[in-house]
């Protein structure tokens, strides 16, 4: 914990903008947190699904927080509202969990709660280097079935358990991002669920303004013994700006290119960096 000298000297030399971003987007933060948080998806902001490689850095904490809305048909619409707690208690590794508020419309029914938990567990094998810039991790993920099983949000109130490699790679201006994982998905009474295969492939690209990004996104998945299956894949685009050293906003738009999956979905997220003890 950062003493009242330390909060001092990194307070006092702000100018009004720097002040005023800085509370505009702590603002925006704890709005977020109060509402609580969205879709239960593998996620790591500015991506929907993709996921980096490389940890939250030893005794920091990151806070991410988003606001989704999506269309999956003519008479389907889903709100997300996420939050997403990352810490990192050891180097190359890190823990966090991630918290859904869920709303849903299909024709004239409504429904609105919190959704499934997630719990991640990602430890990085290889480390990126300037001669070799590949780092390569892994991850766990669990889903805590606290929604239940509700028809019109499309829970199964089963718990699932997904495995998943991960690479990230540096050239210059662009980082890419490489996921492939298998989930494990629990079967509700009645039902027969497929495991899946998913994919995910994230791009980030740096302007010539060293607060402004672009991002890309490719992702989807199938599920195992069903060829004829084309699985939900989708495309994104989006933005990053960097407020703060430690704030950061998105904003993005993805359309759905099969017809399992979303028309289509816009996002706009915050993600907060609270340094570890110095």
């Amino acid at each position: 914990m950062l003493t009242t000298v330390e909060w001092s000297h990194r307070i006092a030399p702000m100018n009004d903008t720097r002040l005023w971003y800085r509370s505009f987007c702590l603002v925006v933060v704890v709005f977020f947190l109060v509402l609580s948080a969205g879709r239960a998806a593998l996620a790591q902001r500015p991506f929907l699904v993709t996921e980096r490689a490389t940890p939250t850095s030893k005794g920091e904490y990151k806070i991410q927080s988003s606001l989704s809305l999506g269309r999956h048909s003519a008479s389907r619409q889903i709100t997300a509202l996420e939050l997403d707690v990352r810490h990192g208690p050891l180097y190359d590794l890190e823990v966090g969990i991630q918290a859904p508020y869920l709303f849903a419309e299909e024709g004239d029914a409504h429904e609105n709660q919190v959704g499934d938990l997630l719990l991640r567990t990602k430890i990085r094998f290889l480390r990126g280097r300037e001669a070799n810039p590949l780092s390569i991790a892994g991850q766990i993920v669990v889903k805590i079935p606290s929604a239940g099983r509700d028809d019109i949000l499309k829970t199964t109130g089963e718990a699932d358990v997904g495995l998943f490699g991960l690479a990230s790679k540096g050239w210059d201006a662009l980082t890419t991002h490489a996921n492939m994982g298998y989930v494990f998905l629990g079967n509700p009474v009645g039902g027969e669920k497929a495991d899946e295969l998913r994919y995910a492939l994230g791009l980030e690209i740096r302007t010539a303004d060293p607060l402004l990004s672009w991002i890309g996104e490719l992702f989807g998945s199938a599920q195992i013994g069903d060829p004829t299956s084309t699985g939900p894949w989708q495309l994104m685009g989006g933005v990053v700006y960097q407020a703060e050293d430690d704030i950061a906003l998105d904003a993005s738009a993805a359309f759905g290119l099969t017809r399992e999956a979303p028309d289509f979905m816009v996002n706009l997220g915050v993600t907060y960096l609270l340094p570890g003890r110095r």
